[in-house]
């Protein structure tokens, strides 16, 4: 006899599917409606969506992958673009203007202890601006001449660059290929120059590569070396941990020789210029740390194994704890 209940059976599994993929576009297309209009809580909601697309597509183990990871990317990549070219969600930050202070230098300034100073027509309007140069020497001089080419369109074409060095790792390239670090190149926010270096040290490369990849990554922006920093001590690597520090001041030397405090206070104070401007350190601005989420998304996606079975291992150690306590209150209590 034939299942007449089969018909449905099947209908009702493909159903059921295609709610699982629904609930992946959910999150994907998320990040945008949070950067149109940020708030408080834009960077860990952005940061969490973007984490949840490549949790679900495990969970739920969802075929179709290679597809799923190129509609992804390239609906990301579509909407960069569209970003830099019609200014939609694209004032979330002057950074893009970090390949000027070069300007400084050529004038015969120090970047660290003079501001620059420059003028921006946005939407018809004419802006102007003084910004402090608070990163490592190395950053602003990647992509130069400034005049050539948008630097947002270069931090979009390095964001392509990234997922395209992860793409041996699925669930990475599908955390990292998202519209959140997308749309964060797209308005020239230059964390994802030193993500870059830091996805080639640890991902990509290996040997003498790898490594020169992550002595870049110290002279571009701080975040990278406080990383790199951590990843040595937690593994008890105490000579790179020191190799760490010493490069980083290599990096600040000349600027150290210049003007020693400018060179303190600015890019590893973040009080510029004397350490008496303390404005970086309050988070009076949603605009200035929206990008801050980046960082954990990138962190989670290149070392979700490692930081899974270190997570299991806390847990089984917590668990002996609790164990030993109730022993030793136990024994007290007769």
């Amino acid at each position: 006899m034939k299942d007449r209940n089969k018909p449905a059976r099947k209908n009702n599994l493909q159903i059921a599917k295609g709610w699982k993929y629904a609930l992946v576009v959910i999150p994907a297309s998320l990040p945008v409606y949070f950067e149109v209009l940020p708030g408080l809580f834009s960077a860990p909601v952005l940061g969490l969506s973007t984490l949840l697309v490549p949790y679900l597509i495990a969970t739920y183990r969802l075929r179709h992958r290679q597809i799923l990871r190129t509609v992804l990317v390239a609906s990301s990549a579509t909407i960069g673009i569209f970003s830099i070219l019609t200014g939609y969600v694209n004032y979330l930050t002057d950074e893009w203007a970090t390949p000027q202070y070069v300007s400084l230098l050529l004038q015969g300034h120090d970047w660290y202890s003079v501001p620059l100073q420059f003028q921006y027509v946005k939407m018809g309007t004419l802006y102007s601006a003084t910004i402090w140069n608070v990163y490592l020497p190395l950053l602003p001089l990647i992509q130069v001449p400034y005049v050539w080419l948008d630097y947002r369109w270069f931090t979009l074409a390095m964001w392509g660059l990234m997922v395209y060095a992860v793409r041996k790792r699925y669930y990475a390239s599908m955390a990292l290929g998202g519209q959140y670090p997308a749309l964060m190149a797209a308005n020239g926010f230059n964390d994802v120059i030193p993500l870059l270096f830091l996805t080639l040290a640890f991902v990509t490369f290996t040997g003498r590569r790898a490594r020169a990849a992550e002595l870049l990554s110290l002279g571009v922006k701080q975040f990278a070396n406080a990383f790199v920093f951590v990843f040595h001590i937690l593994r008890r690597d105490w000579h790179r941990a020191a190799i760490t520090v010493f490069v980083s001041i290599i990096f600040l030397l000349p600027f150290l020789v210049w003007d020693w405090k400018s060179a303190i206070c600015t890019p590893v104070l973040d009080m510029p210029p004397n350490c008496q401007n303390t404005q970086n350190l309050t988070f009076n601005s949603v605009h200035s740390d929206i990008n801050f989420a980046l960082w954990p998304v990138w962190v989670v996606a290149v070392f979700y194994p490692t930081l899974r079975v270190a997570t299991v291992r806390l847990i089984s150690r917590l668990g002996d704890v609790q164990t030993t306590l109730r022993e030793r209150l136990g024994r007290v209590a007769m």
